[in-house]
């Protein structure tokens, strides 16, 4: 599992602003908060020179209006965080950020929506932690081929909402089958449905942070996949609620699975 969790307070890493810190403590996270964050695709290792890509050096300069051998934050796809110094278009690894482990193992697999949509859902997953967003072609999605074949492309999204939220991580995306998500082995899989079931919610509360969530497509389920799923062993999660927007059932279905480590604590 990737780790995406937050860097401790002591260091650099940690841009997250509670509202329980002390005054001159969260003067200091105002202060991390503003520090410049940029993403390379490299390992990171203390005094190691890294050429930044020329859409980040954009991002610095042109954006950021960073200046020579300023400090800043690094993150990479692995999900390390490291302090850095800017000189002369690289960057100097100063030492590298202590993570918490990530608590949460969410994945999220949503049949692929409108591309407008879609970044929403992107957005909001990255920021809510979830590790992978997988899109599927359902039944109603409409053009879906010609769409998740862009999918490969949309890594610089995840990687500007990593840069926004925090995330040490950017947000994983991938594109398979219906049939290949229900064959992934997961301790709690639940599927969002508009029409309501008569069978019980059982959670793994042995495990309560390894979710994978499933919510379909604009159009809704068709009665295959409906009945595809159910087979597959997927409990169906259903809210009193009108019938709510993709982007809408992917925040409500992230909160939800949040909610048994929040009420259990560690």
């Amino acid at each position: 599992m990737g780790n995406h969790g937050k860097a401790s307070l002591n260091s650099l890493g940690d841009s997250t602003i509670s509202p329980f810190f002390g005054l001159e403590r969260y003067g200091e996270a105002v202060k991390l908060s503003r520090m410049i964050r940029l993403y390379v695709d490299e390992d990171f290792e203390p005094g190691k020179n890294l050429r930044l890509p020329k859409s980040e050096q954009h991002y610095f300069k042109s954006v950021r209006r960073g200046k020579s051998d300023e400090i800043l934050e690094v993150f990479n796809r692995k999900g390390q965080l490291a302090r850095a110094r800017f000189h002369e278009r690289a960057l100097v690894i100063l030492e590298l950020i202590e993570l918490e482990p990530a608590q949460h193992r969410l994945r999220l697999a949503v049949g692929l929506p409108d591309a407008s949509v879609a970044k929403k859902v992107l957005a909001a997953a990255s920021e809510l932690g979830v590790e992978e967003l997988i899109f599927f072609a359902a039944g109603r999605s409409q053009a879906a081929k010609k769409r998740l074949q862009k999918i490969n492309d949309w890594g610089r999204y995840s990687i500007e909402s990593a840069r926004q939220c925090g995330r040490s991580q950017p947000l994983k995306i991938t594109s398979l089958s219906l049939n290949q998500v229900l064959e992934l082995c997961v301790k709690n899989r639940f599927v969002l449905d508009e029409v309501a079931s008569n069978q019980g919610l059982f959670m793994d509360l042995s495990n309560p942070t390894d979710f994978l969530l499933l919510v379909g497509p604009e159009g809704g389920w068709t009665a295959e996949e409906r009945a595809k799923i159910s087979e597959a062993g997927f409990r169906s999660l259903h809210f009193p609620t009108p019938i709510l927007k993709v982007e809408t059932a992917c925040v409500a279905a992230c909160v939800w699975a949040l909610m048994p480590s929040l009420l259990l604590g560690p």
